[in-house]
């Protein structure tokens, strides 16, 4: 089927299978450009293909199982019958953009648009109907029964008739009233049908009896039958209305007709199974695309082949239609989130408008001296320290058109996992879950209120709370901490001793102080006092820790709560036989023992058994963890004096730091 269109309108020619497209958009710079529009059978988009260029520059994302496409470039939509969905989308042609999706019959195929453009017409196969869209409303106003197995339909010029064809012939359908009127005999099995632009013939194609019938639209007669290649598929008529084009896919060619004598003047070998057929606006040119979705072209002048591409890859091409078209050009958008955890760049570019052009290639300038150029889009980067960076993407379509965006972003790598001990020996808390200042409160350090990610914020530090994911910030006013920030606050990391430190805030240059505990935290001290001490936890597992001794497969106890030394006797786990690994600098720890909030020393420099009564952590209250290939547990090293700890006398005596060789009483095994 074709329509050609009254004067002062964009020309516009339909087909069922096939949609010739000659298109002006107004507010459009770029230079014209021919495009094919292409389905195919069980492909979730309509391709937008450029013969020239020799590949498909653009899809639309609309999903067209093996339904048909008809385009009104002067109204800027694409009607796509989605097969697999029993639905028709509507879509804008500048961007592909899916504006509507309307539900129609089972099996949806051919489709056709009004020459009017107040109606869209759609075969439903499952159903015998026809569907009868108003494209004002985008809702469905009439379902008309027609023959068995309908496939395809064209609409005449004057846009009063439709011609449908089913396995019972061609079913007539008056588009004012919306009923059949008739039905004319064809061939066996009718499949593609094509109005002339005079609006005097239709041709219908038989496919399992390889021959063309040709309508008297006045008469409503097959006035003439002409053979074919094995199994025509579709077929499309010259603006000029001298030539039919019908495709041949078992033959693998494309038979041409001349309409004033009904004869094959022409057949046009062809490298692959043709299906879909349009003729190009000027007559020039005809695209054909059927299996593997290769596509090709043919000068009506030589009726030869010029060239021939896949244009996507895998499924058998149904619909095709052609126009030129005023490319629209892209449009960036680019969304940034700061950066946590690994420095990984996290960006949403779902924004973006590809343009009719589609998307060739994408540069990023990340700020920090990385300049990428990728095909599509990029997320890859990774951001090796802590800042603001200023990010650029350009995206660049394949006629060269572009378009670029900046954005800010706070790139906070994560350095590791922290929870602050202070010097009142309890953890801070960004207390109701991150709606309260921080205050050193707690106990325990295993729940999400007193763990903090440690970020790079560009050589200080930063904290982002678990509790809520977001980050520390100083209130200027009161000096106070409270995790409510979208940006976090610079912090310097001060050493003290023994794995001690102060942090110094950016925001008002002064030292955090833990108040000792009575009241929130501040940043408001010029120097570091024992208020100002703070630890931290040696790792991301080392709360709740507990030690158990291997030579009696007992725990390790601060028995009597912490007042009697340390020793391997308990089969249970309790509070006085948890501990905390707290870093004390060098690849040290502290046990900091649950039993009464005290780290524990190896007293008298090691020559008294361990006991937990220490507020501060100092050489004798530093241990390593040591594990030795050679046997199957872990060693704990004294700060002291250099020696081993044993669980003396086979676990019967208190834990002593007083071992140079190790045996069975001097393993343990130290875990979360």
């Amino acid at each position: 089927m074709r329509n050609r269109f009254v004067a002062g309108l964009t020309t516009t020619f339909v087909t069922a299978g096939l949609v010739l497209l000659s298109g002006v958009h107004p507010a459009a710079a770029a230079a014209p450009v021919e495009l094919l529009y292409a389905t195919a059978v069980n492909m979730p988009m309509t391709f937008i293909v450029d013969p020239a260029l020799g590949k498909y520059v653009s899809s639309t994302e609309a999903g067209s199982g093996a339904g048909e496409v008809a385009i009104a470039s002067d109204a800027g939509i694409a009607v796509i019958a989605d097969t697999t969905n029993n639905a028709v989308v509507v879509a804008g042609l500048s961007r592909g953009a899916v504006q509507r999706r309307i539900p129609v019959g089972r099996s949806p195929r051919g489709v056709a648009i009004a020459p009017d453009r107040r109606h869209a017409y759609v075969v439903n196969y499952g159903d015998n109907s026809v569907s009868v869209i108003d494209l004002g409303t985008f809702a469905v106003t009439a379902t008309v029964t027609v023959g068995r197995g309908p496939e395809d339909l064209a609409i005449t010029p004057d846009n009063r008739r439709l011609y449908v064809t089913t396995v019972d012939g061609i079913s007539v359908l008056d588009a004012t009233t919306n009923t059949v009127t008739g039905t004319i005999p064809a061939g066996r099995n009718p499949g593609g049908v094509a109005v002339t632009p005079d609006g005097k013939h239709a041709f219908v194609v038989n496919r399992a009896a390889s021959t063309v019938s040709v309508l008297d639209t006045a008469t409503e007669t097959v006035t003439a039958t002409v053979n074919v290649g094995t199994s025509p598929q579709f077929v499309d008529v010259t603006p000029d209305g001298a030539r039919a084009y019908v495709t041949n896919a078992n033959d693998h060619t494309v038979s041409v007709l001349d309409t004033a004598t009904n004869a094959v003047v022409a057949t046009i070998p062809l490298g692959f199974s043709p299906v879909a057929v349009a003729v190009a606006p000027d007559g020039r040119r005809v695209y054909v695309s059927g299996s593997d979705g290769t596509v090709a072209t043919i000068d009506t002048a030589a009726s030869a082949v010029t060239s021939s591409f896949i244009a996507w890859g895998g499924g058998f091409g149904i619909g095709l239609a052609v126009g030129t078209v005023n490319p629209v050009a892209p449009v960036a958008s680019l969304t940034l989130n700061p950066v946590v955890d690994l420095g990984a760049f996290n960006s949403d570019t779902s924004g973006s408008l590809p343009g009719t052009g589609g998307i060739a290639k994408s540069t990023w300038d990340f700020g920090d001296g990385v300049v990428e150029t990728v095909s599509g889009w990029n997320n890859g980067h990774i951001y090796r320290h802590g800042g603001h960076y200023t990010v650029t993407l350009t995206i660049t379509d394949h006629y060269g058109a572009s378009s670029t965006v900046t954005r800010q972003i706070s790139a906070y790598p994560k350095l590791r996992p922290i929870s602050l001990l202070g010097s009142n020996l309890r953890y801070v808390t960004a207390d109701a879950g991150g709606s309260q200042p921080l205050v050193a409160n707690r106990t325990a350090a295993g729940g999400t209120w007193e763990r903090f990610d440690l970020v790079d914020v560009g050589g200080d530090v930063g904290l982002r709370s678990l509790a809520n994911g977001k980050y520390v910030t100083v209130d200027t006013a009161t000096g106070r901490l409270t995790a409510n920030g979208a940006d976090a606050d610079a912090f310097e990391i001060v050493p003290i001793d023994h794995g001690a430190f102060g942090l110094r805030s950016r925001r008002t240059g002064k030292y955090l102080s833990g108040n000792n505990g009575a009241a929130p935290l501040t940043a408001d001290r010029t120097e570091i006092g024992a208020w100002e001490r703070f630890y931290q936890l040696a790792g991301e597992l080392s709360a709740n820790s507990r030690i158990r001794a291997m030579v009696n497969n007992r725990y390790v106890s601060a028995d009597n709560g912490g007042a009697k030394p340390l020793i391997a006797n308990r089969d249970a786990i309790g509070s006085w036989e948890q501990f905390d690994l707290i870093d004390a600098g060098d690849g040290w720890v502290a046990l900091f023992s649950h039993a009464n909030y005290q780290f524990v020393t190896a007293e008298a420099g090691g020559n008294q058994p361990l006991i937990a009564n220490r507020p501060t952590v100092g050489d004798w209250e530093r241990f390593k963890v040591d594990h030795k290939i050679s046997i199957t547990g872990d060693l704990l090293l004294a700060g002291a004096n250099g020696k081993y700890v044993t669980a003396d006398a086979g676990g019967n005596s208190p834990l002593i730091a007083n071992r140079t060789t190790l045996g069975a009483w001097e393993q343990f095994f130290v875990s979360s």
